[in-house]
């Protein structure tokens, strides 16, 4: 049977349509969330993926401005850029896109955006989080990836699953969320020996590593789940030649697993929706580090009062701070609430399916237990047959034995009676 589809598609468009839920209900309070992308250069694939997300951010009514500039463009020059965005209470997120031409260091710039507006999590800090399990956020890829998992209802917990590249975007977050997820993880790379063998150990698989159709059918345990992030195009000469493609061989795995993510309409879709997702938490505590810290460090002294202000002033701001402080932390609680409802409803289903499972595998067991048991009392009846077939045939024998011991009983006896003795004329 061919594997089902995880329609990204389809998923994203269900978590857009709650998250433009709640950017309406910020909007209403003042509160608009912002998302600054940065393009360097003119690479196309860079052009398509940020056109995407602006899109996704104007259609979910979220604040996106595109600063775009040139392959010319210094680092210091985006340092800079940088650091005013991250100076910006307008904007709650910030995404460079990469990658950055070649003269410029990526990992310096990424380091230098604000870890509070880290949407790609790309920050030390906030990669260190992820990695000792206390990160909030979690990088929109391979949170995406879960989220599909989730979506059909997958239980991780004691399975083997296969993480195919190890990137600082996706391929050690993806890890590490597999990981946080219970599941026991591989990471796979371009010095791991005999893939294919690891791979057919593998009941989940993420494919993260670049490379057009790597991984067949041939290469798949039956009935395992394959998430494809890859996105390349079919190489020359293929029937597809030029269009998109994914690190796997769509026809060839689909036969053999039980679920598969297609390329395009399976990660894509959903890394740009977990961005959206991000966005919204980030906005309200950029809001209020921001509230914060325009009234401690900038407008007043460090030891302000409420005797400094004009009363209705610090009325005001004093309700504003905890009013932010009370919706902040009614988020958090929301969206632990949120998570605790999808834990317990998720294992709610596994325990049902385990229960159906049980029921019919008891029902199974019954059949069988019947089934034996008819087995059994037919041998019982055809022994029991055996038995009188037998002994009618020894009564038959024994009927047999008695005529033909009363048949030579009259001549045994002529032979055993004793005979007269001959006269012998003598008179005695």
């Amino acid at each position: 049977m061919a594997a089902q589809i995880i329609d990204g598609n389809a998923l994203a468009k269900k978590l857009q349509g709650e998250i433009k839920t709640r950017v309406a209900a910020l909007s209403n309070q003042g509160l608009q969330p912002g998302l600054a992308v940065i393009l360097v250069g003119d690479d196309p694939a860079s052009q398509v993926y940020v056109r995407n997300k602006v899109k996704a951010c104007e259609n979910a009514g979220i604040y996106s401005r595109l600063e775009r500039l040139p392959a010319s463009t210094t680092e210091a020059q985006l340092l800079a850029h940088i650091d005013t965005l991250n100076k910006d209470s307008a904007i709650h997120g910030i995404l460079v896109q990469l990658p950055l031409p070649a003269h410029i260091d990526e990992d310096k710039i990424t380091h230098a955006i604000a870890v509070a507006k880290d949407v790609d999590g790309f920050h030390p800090a906030n990669a260190g989080a992820l990695l000792t399990g206390s990160a909030g956020f979690k990088p929109c890829t391979p949170y995406g990836c879960m989220k599909m998992l989730e979506s059909i209802g997958y239980d991780l917990r004691g399975k083997n699953a296969v993480v195919v590249g190890r990137s600082n975007i996706v391929g050690k977050p993806m890890a590490l969320l597999l990981l946080d997820a219970h599941a026991t993880v591989t990471i796979c790379h371009s010095k791991t020996q005999d893939l294919a063998q690891v791979l057919r150990q593998a009941d989940v698989i993420v494919a993260a590593v670049g490379r057009p159709l790597m991984i067949t059918g041939d290469m798949v345990k039956p009935g395992a789940v394959v998430i494809d992030v890859g996105m390349n195009r079919y190489p020359d000469g293929h029937a597809n030649a030029g269009k998109l493609c994914g690190d796997v061989d769509f026809e060839s795995v689909q036969a053999v697993a039980s679920y598969i993510s297609p390329v395009p309409g399976g990660v894509g879709p959903m890394t740009i929706t977990m961005l959206l997702a991000l966005l919204i938490a980030f906005a309200l505590i950029g809001i209020f580090i921001t509230l914060n810290w325009a009234l401690i460090s900038q407008n007043m002294p460090l030891n302000f009062g409420l005797a400094q202000l004009d009363a209705p002033l610090g009325l005001v701001l004093v309700g504003m701070i905890i009013t932010l402080s009370a919706l902040f932390l009614l988020y958090i609680v929301y969206m632990q609430a949120n998570m605790l409802l999808d834990n317990r409803r998720r294992d709610k289903e596994m325990g049902e399916q385990r229960a159906l499972a049980d029921s019919a595998e008891a029902s199974r067991f019954t059949d069988l237990r019947h089934y034996l048991q008819e087995e059994i009392n037919k041998l019982d009846r055809a022994r029991e047959d055996q038995k009188l077939q037998i002994m009618a045939r020894l009564d038959r024998m024994e009927t047999g034995l008695s005529n033909g011991q009363k048949a030579i009983a009259p001549v045994a006896s002529s032979f055993n009676a004793p005979s007269s003795p001959p006269d012998s004329g003598l008179g005695f």
